[in-house]
């Protein structure tokens, strides 16, 4: 019998995430857009990222995943199949949120979509800053993600805006 969950609708902006370079050395993991889903069905840790082929999945490593709770444990909170940890790394600190899968959803429609049509990098990178940016004046702040004190910073609120075209490297 397949059992159906309600989507959850918490958009959580991870103001204090707690993550090292050791994360990103395995297959996906090295993306710069990602997402971390527990699924129930596979009963593990699932890494959703985009490269030049496509959509792609990957196991994350369990170690890895006890690492991010130990040093996170609101992550411990996702809802299987429902929710998921987004991370951002395309800026020098990661952001980091707690979203609806169909969240992330639609940011694969988008990415997959401008990629597909083969549009400039200018307008993906535009549609992508534009997609963070409506996450991070929508999500609530959290500050208690993990145990320490910390001073909380809005991740790229008030970051000045780039001047001009700048070349960036590629997501993914």
């Amino acid at each position: 019998m397949r059992m159906y969950r309600l989507i959850p609708t918490r958009h959580l902006a991870l103001l204090d995430f707690q993550v090292t370079g050791e994360l990103w050395t395995g297959p996906g993991q090295s993306r710069k857009i990602v997402y971390l889903l527990r699924s129930s069905e596979a009963r593990c840790v699932l890494a959703v990222y985009l490269d030049p082929a496509g959509i792609q999945e990957s196991v994350l490593d369990l170690e890895s995943w006890k690492m991010l709770l130990t040093r996170n444990p609101l992550l411990d909170s996702l809802e299987p199949d429902v929710e998921v940890l987004l991370i951002n790394r395309m800026e020098q600190a990661p952001a980091c949120f707690i979203v609806p899968i169909d969240t992330c959803s639609r940011l694969t429609g988008l990415l997959t979509a401008r990629l597909r049509g083969m549009e400039s990098s200018r307008k993906l990178w535009r549609a992508i800053d534009a997609f963070f940016a409506d996450m991070q004046a929508t999500a609530s702040p959290t500050i208690t993600v993990n145990n320490r004190e910390a001073t909380p910073r809005l991740i790229g609120r008030n970051d000045p805006a780039p001047e001009g075209p700048a070349e960036r490297e590629p997501f993914f």
